[in-house]
């Protein structure tokens, strides 16, 4: 059974998710001002590969924010600015609050909330994980390139493509001659052909296959999977 929580059990309960995700976080809430321990929590859960979501909606981030998620190596950042939802959840559980990932909310406001554990709760935890995926499909996507664009942001770590770490050393292919690689996150070329595209450094040149199954594709080094492959890696949130 879902379990009630209060303003203290809701800030608490949000910092157990951070720590205990052993896969994925998820964070969604219109407002972002990190309070010191979850972004300890944040930093440790990236230290161990745990993929971060974060679905924001307001775009007044100070300098302090932005350097903050952008040190974060295994981030998602997504804006949708019709953003009124607060939600946080790991692979296992899911906090629903009236409480903004803010910290004068936990500080100051009367919150109230509910805990939802997978196993107990199995139908309720998939239907506010469906809902959380069509909130996330429904945002813009952060390319975070530097200062001034895409609101601001700013980081070279921050990929559209990370696969699991548990896929770490899983083959691939490469996008360019299909011989098999290891699979990496912004490497989607064997070394012969990554010499090649070095020369010209086109992130948006079509290569000829998929970096995933090696099914023939109109793939990029910026976007180096077929949408099936795309599709199953997102998926995973």
């Amino acid at each position: 059974m879902a379990e009630y929580l209060t303003t203290t059990g809701a800030s608490a309960g949000i910092e157990r998710i951070i720590r205990t995700a052993k896969e994925r976080i998820i964070i969604c809430s219109p407002f972002l001002k990190i309070s010191k321990i979850f972004y300890e929590r944040l930093l440790e859960a990236d230290n161990k590969n745990v993929e971060i979501f974060i679905i924001y909606g307001k775009s007044e981030l100070n300098e302090d924010e932005y350097d903050k998620i952008t040190n974060l190596n295994n981030i998602y950042l997504y804006y949708l600015h019709e953003l009124h939802a607060k939600c946080y959840a790991n692979e296992n559980s899911m906090i629903i609050t009236s409480m903004n990932f803010f910290e004068f909310s936990q500080e100051n406001n009367r919150e109230m909330g509910i805990f939802i554990d997978r196993k107990k709760d199995k139908d309720l935890f998939e239907d506010a994980l469906d809902e959380l995926r069509a909130i996330r499909d429904l945002a813009e996507e952060e390319r975070i390139e530097g200062w001034g664009q895409s609101r601001g942001f700013k980081t070279e770590n921050n990929k559209r493509y990370r696969y699991n770490t548990n896929e770490e050393h899983l083959k691939g292919f490469c996008i360019r001659c299909r011989d098999r690689i290891t699979i990496a996150t912004d490497y989607p070329y064997c070394d012969k052909c990554y010499s090649v595209w070095v020369q010209f450094q086109n992130p948006l040149y079509e290569e000829n296959y998929c970096q995933k199954c090696g099914r023939q594709n109109n793939s990029t080094k910026e976007r180096p999977l077929c949408f099936s492959c795309y599709k199953e890696l997102q998926d995973n949130f």
